[in-house]
């Protein structure tokens, strides 16, 4: 299953300098957005988690394989690359999830765009 996100979300947005207040809403809005189009995995109140995070450094085939392979959800990113996760944690009293939150997307830093969901189920969309 791919997702195409709404036009003003799908604009490229450099989050890298934005203020920690800025980069958050948005990052919480486009998570939202995606996360909606599964509705058993979202909660308009879920508490939220945001991470920065850095793409592992890979060299010679791995590159290829990883960032330059059009199938890869990480294609189009380099080695030590930032991107965030949004994660949308689970009710525990509600819910009972595999991987202990309902779902965590992933967003370029460089783009503001979401590239990858992981549902709570354990199961992952690229997103488009």
């Amino acid at each position: 299953m791919l997702f195409s996100v709404s036009p003003i979300l799908a604009q490229d947005v450099n989050i890298e300098n934005m203020t920690e207040e800025k980069r958050n809403i948005l990052l919480i809005n486009t998570a939202k957005e995606i996360c909606k189009t599964y509705p058993d995995f979202y909660r308009e109140n879920a508490p939220v988690k945001i991470d920065e995070k850095r793409t592992v450094y890979l060299t010679g085939e791995e590159v290829k394989e990883v960032y330059l392979n059009p199938d890869s959800p990480w294609y189009g990113m380099k080695s030590g690359q930032i991107y965030y996760s949004v994660t949308f944690l689970q009710d525990e009293e509600k819910d009972n999830f595999e991987q202990g939150y309902l779902a965590r997307i992933y967003i370029r830093a460089d783009t503001g765009k979401a590239f990858r969901i992981m549902l709570g189920c354990n199961i992952a969309y690229p997103v488009k």
